[in-house]
């Protein structure tokens, strides 16, 4: 039977006009996958820049001119597949600065709305899939992380991708084509590979993934389980070894989960971290998502089962980790939302059922209109009763209206003006005669290149031992009020370099800024964004231990 055979007449007009043939749900998906690219097109290459994105930015473009992952004085390898995509949006594209830097996040996360309609169709219907791609669409984290310069998109597409192979005909099926599978099986592994470099807490939702794998296997069923066989015993011992080295293995990494870096310290024992941030983001959805469940088992237990396997293990292991942030859960989250649309699919299906049954002509006419628009009532309902949809609504219009009023689209300086402005008044002001440079803030010591020598962090950031070389900088980490003393004892001449507004964790707390007052000359600044010392060491200072200084320094390139 032909598809198109059931097309509406404008769809038949479209197809012919473009000359293909498709059908209304492939358009839908389609149109689903423009609008996602324009909402993360609009303000990309003017959001404001993250810390981080300095380094595939600088590391990419290194990489571009032939000098590798290189990153002022070091070398940025972290999740370099990502870099290397910037290296070649440079290269193939002729795209530089932030927007070669975010090219690749905004193409994996068009491309994730593309794999969760095509897992949703596969575990479930087409309709879940394209509720499923309308809510990922307009997703917060999705278009926020998909115009940043950092690899998390890209983590997520490899997962979606994965989970779209494992639901698909080549695994599982009774007589699946051993050519298919095979095929399949070395895309997973190259896909899981990846995901692994870009960020080894991939593991999680890979090996969610591989159990629901398993469970479409003959093992796992009760009639295997309970019929006494030689094939039997050698997967229960397998299982209890499996188990066993699971156990050691957990326990050995225990330490290393809790492991915690002084910015996020205060988040280490807050079990429910991540409950509160769904909570608060999905206000309306994530209370329902144990309801959704329960509707989604009627519709596809298929798509509750692989959405699960990814959530839960994300979800336990990173709450009882001790590192936390948003971000860090973004592989489960399009899981997350394909629960939800297998839930309000369910509870489409019962509503427009009950109308039907209870209205004259239910099937066509006021019956079918009346339980489609009450339908689309509940999602409208679902996404404005949700802060991240109502936040992506107003960043899109926010932006629309700059893009609309001439702000570029794929040119332009995500840095502030008054940045840019200042900075140009420093890079007049800095000494050229040996001084060393200590800043503050790691856009500083990207924008200066190779004047900068040291790097001085705020506590909250730092965790390495005192004047600790930094491999991804090359810089010498100075983390608090004495390391800075000990350094400036140690050198001839030092600018330094402070951000005066407090953002993030990037500012110096007050004891690290009065070493500086007391001991340096301030430099008079035009533009009040930074501060600008000057130290000379006096030629009657003590003599001090640098030999700990010297040897930090001696490995900068």
């Amino acid at each position: 039977m032909d598809a198109n055979q059931f097309e509406t007449k404008p769809q038949a007009r479209l197809n012919k006009i473009l000359g293909i043939k498709l059908d209304l749900t492939t358009w839908l998906v389609l149109c689903l996958v423009s609008i996602a690219a324009v909402l993360r097109l609009v303000g990309l290459s003017t959001r404001e820049v993250h810390p981080d994105e300095w380094y595939h930015v600088l590391a990419g473009a290194s990489w571009a001119e032939g000098q590798g992952f290189t990153f002022i004085r070091g070398i940025y390898d972290r999740a370099w597949p990502y870099t290397l995509s910037v290296g070649l949006a440079d290269l193939w594209l002729g795209l530089e600065g932030f927007v070669a830097g975010r090219f690749p996040a905004l193409v994996s996360g068009i491309l994730c709305v593309w794999l969760i309609y095509v897992l949703g169709k596969r575990a479930a219907s087409p309709a879940v899939g394209l509720i499923a791609a309308a809510l990922l669409t307009v997703d917060h984290m999705g278009i926020e992380w998909s115009q940043s310069a950092r690899f998390y998109t890209m983590q997520t597409a490899c997962i979606l991708a994965l989970a779209c192979l494992f639901a698909g005909p080549s695994f599982g099926a009774p007589r699946a084509s051993p050519v298919k599978t095979a095929v399949a099986l070395a895309a997973a592994l190259a896909i899981a590979l990846l995901a692994l470099m870009l960020q080894v807490i991939s593991i999680l939702g890979i090996a969610g993934l591989v159990l629901f794998l398993v469970t479409r296997t003959p093992y796992f069923s009760w009639e295997f389980v309970t019929t006494p066989s030689r094939e039997r015993t050698v997967i229960g011992i397998l299982v209890i070894v499996g188990a066993a080295i699971g156990a050691v293995g957990f326990a050995m990494m225990w330490p290393e989960l809790r492991t915690t870096q002084a910015w996020a310290a205060q988040d280490a024992n807050n079990f429910l971290y991540y409950d509160d941030y769904l909570r608060a983001m999905y206000g309306v959805l994530w209370p329902l998502t144990p309801l959704a469940i329960l509707m989604g088992l009627s519709h596809s237990r298929k798509a509750v089962f692989i959405a699960l396997s990814v959530i839960v293990p994300v979800l336990l292991v990173q709450s009882l980790g001790g590192m936390k942030a948003p971000r860090y859960i973004m592989q489960a989250v399009p899981f997350i939302i394909l629960l939800w649309a297998v839930g309000l699919r369910s509870g489409f299906l019962w509503l427009a059922g009950m109308i039907r049954d209870r209205i004259p002509f239910g099937d066509v006419g006021p019956g079918h209109w009346v339980s489609n628009t009450l339908a689309l009532g509940v999602l409208a309902f679902a996404l404005s009763g949700n802060l991240s949809f109502r936040t992506s609504a107003q960043w899109t219009i926010k932006d629309g209206i700059a893009t609309y009023a001439g702000q570029p689209v794929l040119t332009g300086d995500p840095v502030a003006p008054a940045i840019q402005s200042a900075s140009r008044e420093v890079a007049g002001k800095l000494r050229s005669d040996g001084t060393m440079l200590m800043a503050s803030d790691p856009w500083f010591q990207a924008y200066y290149g190779n004047t900068a020598h040291f790097a001085l962090i705020n506590p909250r950031n730092d965790d390495d031992v005192p004047l600790n070389y930094e491999r991804k900088t090359g810089l010498v980490r100075i983390g608090n009020a004495q390391e800075l003393a000990i350094a400036m004892a140690c050198v001839p001449k030092a600018d330094i370099l402070v951000l005066n507004k407090k953002v993030g964790t990037f500012y110096l707390p007050p004891e690290t800024m009065a070493v500086i007052e007391q001991n340096a000359t301030p430099v008079d600044m035009e533009n009040k964004v930074f501060s600008l010392y000057q130290w000379d060491r006096p030629e009657d200072q003590a003599d001090q231990d640098c030999s700990v200084v010297n040897e930090e320094l001696a490995k900068q390139v």
